[in-house]
């Protein structure tokens, strides 16, 4: 079952993918359902403006969440990219489908994917990036009370980078 994978998915490298492409993947997510998850893949793109759209159970299947490519100058000049993905409800075996939106007259490259699991349903999966719980963070907005609708940031850890910052907001006391 999927906790994290520590290495990426390789597969076949794959070029000259353009408008509607896809490809889908069998993962076992385990239980319970992770309450986040993260994709990180090494792309390529000849023009700005491309998006790996990451769908349940085929290509029109349910949008799980977006991932940016952006131009990296051709081809066959990789970086990583990173996204956020919803993950309710994904228990068990399921089918996970990239369908590339493509720009006319450009190309993606694609080369491996990597996802990983952010916290599980009844796991406390924030923690402070500068170490501790999430509880105990000094990230917490001044002279809001403690317990509900007290905010702060964090920088979610993703393999290889860390994610866009994200603001979460209590809905009872720490």
């Amino acid at each position: 079952a999927l906790a994290s994978l520590p290495h990426p998915v390789e597969t076949f490298y794959l070029s000259g993918l353009k408008e509607g492409d896809w490809m889908s993947y069998t993962v076992d997510f385990g239980a319970p359902a992770p309450t986040g998850m993260t994709l990180v893949a090494n792309v390529a793109a000849t023009v700005a403006g491309a998006v790996m759209e990451v769908r349940l159970a085929g290509p029109s299947g349910n949008l799980l969440g977006t991932m940016e490519i952006p131009s990296t100058g051709g081809a066959e000049a990789f970086q990583g990219a990173r996204g956020l993905l919803a993950s309710s409800d994904l228990t068990g075996e399921q089918t996970i489908c990239f369908v590339f939106r493509v720009p006319p007259g450009g190309a993606v490259s694609y080369d491996w994917f990597r996802l990983g699991v952010l916290a599980r349903t009844g796991e406390g999966g924030w923690t402070n990036p500068a170490g501790g719980a999430w509880e105990d963070s000094s990230n917490w907005e001044p002279g809001v009370p403690d317990g509900s609708g007290a905010t702060a940031r964090f920088s979610l850890d993703i393999p290889g980078g860390y994610g866009p910052d994200t603001l979460v907001t209590l809905s009872g006391p720490r």
